[in-house]
């Protein structure tokens, strides 16, 4: 922490100092503050009235008009329960009328209460299968905790876009190398591809499944098998052959 403190103070007052001067450095920061408040907040009465500025911790709904790509209102559990319980705009517009999928028609507070719940069930349940050592006791079974971790962001997160699933860069390259080096056994060697297949597939699916939940729920599949594989390698021997040994 000390280190990042001091690497901090070198990079934005020490050397701009050196090539700017102390005072000229100082006018640039207090600028670029400026202009950062007015993204984030407004300027003097701290509420945001510019729906194109960008207020921390509560991000812009998505708009399926906004974008070419089949997006719905995110592919998070939040964004997904919005879609179906809730009548708010999941498809592009057909015409000047909105397109729903939802399947029920529930407040937003309590939309948002589920997803609360829902994603606390997966938190806890993350934690219980990462935070033991024996998670961490050889690359694999690291590699899996750290997909886990990857997964669960995603999934849990108030808006997850299409875009940010490039972090299942990860995981994807976790359970393919684990394939490869036959590291898998019995119904998780034929449940891995599967979940692969399952979530190549929701990338080309339409806009509608995309809305109904069809990516939301390949990331799951992909989440129970790799939870599965980790608690196979957590009660196997360990790598000098005894259960727990790290």
């Amino acid at each position: 922490m000390l280190g990042g403190a001091m690497g901090l103070v070198l990079c934005l007052f020490i050397l701009p100092a050196v090539f700017l001067g102390w005072q000229t450095n100082l006018n640039y920061l207090s600028a670029y503050k400026v202009f950062a408040l007015g993204k984030t907040t407004g300027a003097e009465t701290g509420e945001n009235t510019d729906p194109n500025r960008i207020i921390i911790g509560r991000p812009k709904p998505l708009d399926p008009n906004d974008s070419n790509s089949a997006q719905g209102v995110g592919v998070s559990l939040r964004g997904i329960l919005t879609s179906v319980l809730t009548p708010s705009p999941a498809l592009r517009k057909s015409g000047d009328k909105p397109r729903t999928v939802n399947i029920a028609t529930l407040d937003v507070k309590t939309v948002n209460t589920l997803a609360n719940v829902l994603s606390l069930i997966i938190l806890m349940s993350t934690i219980a299968l990462t935070f033991s050592e024996r998670a961490r006791r050889d690359t694999h079974s690291a590699a899996l905790a750290w997909s886990l971790v990857i997964i669960t962001m995603t999934l849990i997160s108030p808006l997850t876009r299409i875009a940010h699933l490039v972090v299942l860069t990860i995981p994807i390259a976790t359970l393919v190398s684990m394939l490869q080096q036959k590291q898998l056994n019995g119904s998780a060697k034929l449940l891995a591809p599967a979940a692969l297949v399952l979530l190549v597939a929701s990338s080309a699916t339409g806009e509608y499944l995309h809305a109904i939940g069809f990516t939301t729920f390949s990331m799951l599949v992909l989440y129970g098998v790799l939870a599965m594989v980790l608690r196979e390698r957590m009660a196997g021997p360990g790598i000098n052959g005894q259960e727990g040994t790290y």
